[in-house]
């Protein structure tokens, strides 16, 4: 039986977290091992596929949007859109927020009104044979055994092959879902090593602002910089991944 698309997603992380973990003194642009050699490579890929990533993401955020869901642009999507409003050159992929934990039964019971060539995949990507989402229910997250709670679209189609692949994430659009606990907004996210534990208080996420991210009207925290200085850290365009703090850090300067 061949792996799904989900299953070969994570098999690739996790060997390519690896690399990471295994080199210490490699500069890395990000947790899942693409190293600053590789960063044009990966623009490459990133051009290559980008149009067919704008496309699931407009139907996903045209699906919340008809649903009245509240939802912003979050992680590695939202350090593009305070940088430029657009996609990160090297960026493999679109992250998206729903603020209502609730909201995701929601979406995956109306994932029928997308159009036949997206695809929408709810299992776990640390416990492979666990869906988060039946047409009844979804289960509640529980931080104390982790996992990942959040909705992956794709794209059914084939897609056109870099010429120097770097990755397997193909069309990957992920909504994905906080919990809101009395210091704030919680991310339903453990995935081996990798874990956010940060609280984002109430008033950094709402209220939501309308912006625009790549022609898409789109929502965004309503202090996107906190937010992503929590999240991440150090923001700037010259920032590497610190395994030490899994967090982002300035790239030291030649000498």
């Amino acid at each position: 039986m061949s792996e799904t698309y989900g299953e070969a997603v994570t098999r690739w992380s996790v060997e390519h977290r690896k690399q990471v973990i295994d080199n210490p003194d490699v500069e890395f642009l990000g947790p899942y091992g693409i190293t600053l050699d590789q960063k044009q490579a990966a623009i490459e890929e990133a051009k290559l596929l980008k149009p067919y990533r704008l496309y699931v993401f407009k139907h996903v955020t045209q699906l919340l949007n008809s649903l009245d869901i509240p939802w912003f642009l979050t992680y590695g999507t939202l350090l593009g859109w305070y940088r430029s409003k657009a996609m990160i050159a090297h960026d493999h992929d679109i992250d998206i927020a729903i603020v209502k934990e609730e909201d995701m039964l929601t979406v995956w019971k109306n994932r029928h009104r997308l159009p036949d060539d997206v695809s929408v995949i709810c299992s776990d990507v640390v416990e492979r044979n666990f869906n988060w989402c039946t047409d009844d229910e979804c289960h509640p997250y529980d931080p104390s055994k982790g996992g990942v709670k959040k909705l992956l679209f794709t794209l059914k189609n084939p897609l056109p092959i870099p010429n120097n692949p770097i990755g397997y994430f193909g069309v990957d659009i992920e909504i994905y879902t906080y919990r809101l606990e009395e210091d704030g907004f919680r991310l339903n996210y453990a995935f081996g090593d990798l874990a956010d534990v940060n609280a984002y208080h109430k008033s950094i996420v709402l209220p939501l602002n309308k912006s625009t991210f790549e022609s898409v009207e789109v929502f965004v925290p309503n202090k996107p910089k906190e937010f992503l200085e929590i999240a991440f850290d150090y923001i700037g365009e010259d920032a590497v991944w610190d395994e030490a703090t899994k967090l982002y850090k300035q790239r030291k300067q030649k000498q």
